[in-house]
This record gives structure tokens, sequence and C-alpha cells, in this order.
């Protein structure tokens, strides 16, 4: 629960770059309220540097996932250790789904500056990939088509 509680995830990435993080039940209180909320992205230490913040995302009542991005995909070592700290921007209170035993190896959950037990916050982190505009797709689906029916036609007038 946070404000109550300064907490950080700790994860150690196999990608060179996070363009987002994702949160698993999120619930806000009181219940139905709205808050504010960012992922701060910290280096080496729950109460590390700041290299990167999401966007602020609003939420209502109750999130099953609550995806946070990047302004855009920030350049991190694979191996070293990072933190996602959420922080509230907005009044009210903000529970984040937990797991315990968490069979996530590769970090921690901080609580308050200390590491919490053997649990961890539910979360995804992973880069942002755009997707191809329309026209690009429809251009590429054409020449498919195009090929394709040259080769048919080419295979016909081979059997005769």
């Amino acid at each position: 629960m946070i404000p109550q509680n300064d907490l950080a995830q700790s994860f150690t990435p196999s990608l060179s770059a996070v363009g987002f993080v994702q949160l698993r039940t999120l619930t806000t209180l009181p219940s139905g309220s709205t808050v504010t909320l960012v992922v701060n992205l910290r280096d080496g230490a729950y109460n590390g540097p700041i290299i990167s913040s999401t966007t602020s995302v609003d939420i209502v009542g109750f999130a099953d996932v609550g995806t946070f991005y990047f302004p855009d995909n920030i350049s991190v070592t694979p191996g070293q250790l990072y933190f996602f700290q959420p922080v509230l921007q907005s009044i009210g209170s903000l529970g984040i789904g937990y797991k315990d035993p968490s069979p996530y190896l590769s970090g921690n959950l901080w609580s308050n500056g200390q590491i919490s037990s053997t649990g961890d916050l539910w979360f995804r982190e992973g880069i942002v990939v755009p997707e191809p505009a329309t026209g690009w797709l429809l251009l590429l689906g054409c020449a498919a088509l195009l090929w394709r029916s040259r080769v048919e036609r080419g295979s016909q007038f081979c059997g005769l």
C-alpha cells in the first residue's frame, strides 16, 4: 500500500532497454476514488538516482493491469540491478498486487528501505516495439499477393 509504504521492486533486466512496466491488481482507497501514479526507474539502489519516470496514469477504482510507459525505451545494462518505484502524484492510497512466495529470482520487493520477505510486486517490464503503419502492411500484402499470382501462373506454363 502506498503512500503508507515507500515501495520499490528490484529487477535485473535481460534486455538492453526498458520501455514500459506493468503492475497488476491496482486498487484505490477509498474504493472507487481516483489516484495518479508514476513509476520511477532507479539505478542500483531503491533510493539510487532516477534514470527516468513514466508518464502519469490515472487509476480509477480498480485496474487488473496498469501499463506505465517511459517517454522512450530507456537504455539499461543487462545483468545489473535496477529498481521500479511506484509513486503517487495525488492524494489517496493505492494497493499494488503482491506475490509471496515469488518465483522471480532476479530481484526483491523493498518496503521502507528494507527487503520485504520473499515476495515481489506482480510486475512485467519490456520494450516498446512500434507497429508498422497500415499503409506499409497493405503494400506488403499486395506485393505478396502479386508474387504468389506470378509464381502460380509460371508453374501452370511449365506443365504444358
